[in-house]
């Protein structure tokens, strides 16, 4: 009797070949072509790292080379926690052409020592019954004086907002949320910028002349 292990050979056909040389293929593509793409990855963070780090160390002479009114806009840093030195205020005007139209007025106080550049705020307008029946989003104030924006606001200052209200009925109420804030620089938060680079050069003291 013969004890020794059976051995089993499957012969396969021609397609069981091809499908397994198509996979086999296609399986060496897929790690190709994501071995490429990863590298392809790392080039471009590579690439864009030094691009970016190449625009930050150039920033300060672009800013420079701004008209003074741009450069002393961009000369600003956000300032969350200046919003303790707004006071704002909304009141409900009523159209007295329409009971079921008003105004809402919106004022923001400036009592801080600082002029802020930037002022984004959301108003949401509920009526009697506590249901939203508009909401704006607004800004009070911005670093450029240009058609609808209003400009900064210096210390001190008020400003009134007005917005056109539909279809209200009763007196309505109105949530105010300050979504960004931003301040200019003083001096002892940010250095003045130097001069500009194309600034007419200073002349030279002139020399004691030397006898010949």
């Amino acid at each position: 009797m013969n004890s020794g292990a059976a051995v089993i050979v499957n012969k396969g056909g021609f397609f069981s070949a091809l499908v397994r040389g198509v996979f086999g293929t296609v399986i060496t593509l897929l790690i190709c072509v994501t071995a490429l793409g990863l590298f392809g990855l790392h080039l471009a963070d590579k690439h864009v790292s030094a691009v970016t780090r190449e625009i930050l160390e150039t920033l300060p002479e672009w800013q420079r080379a701004f008209p003074p009114v741009i450069a002393d806009a961009l000369n600003d840093r956000r300032a969350p926690e200046y919003r303790d030195s707004l006071e704002i205020t909304t009141k409900f005007v009523a159209d007295v052409r329409d009971d079921e139209r008003g105004l809402i007025v919106l004022e923001i106080q400036n009592k801080g020592p600082e002029t802020v550049s930037l002022l984004g705020v959301r108003m949401v307008v509920e009526d009697d019954s506590q249901r939203h029946v508009s909401e704006h989003n607004t800004a009070a104030a911005t670093p450029f004086v240009l058609a609808d924006n209003p400009g900064p606001l210096l210390p001190g200052a008020t400003r009134a907002i007005v917005q056109r209200l539909w279809d209200v009925a009763g007196v309505p109420k109105t949530r105010v949320e300050v979504t960004e804030l931003r301040v200019w620089n003083r001096p002892e938060h940010g250095a003045e910028a130097p001069p500009l680079p194309f600034a007419e050069p200073q002349a030279a003291e002139p020399r004691d002349a030397t006898p010949a």
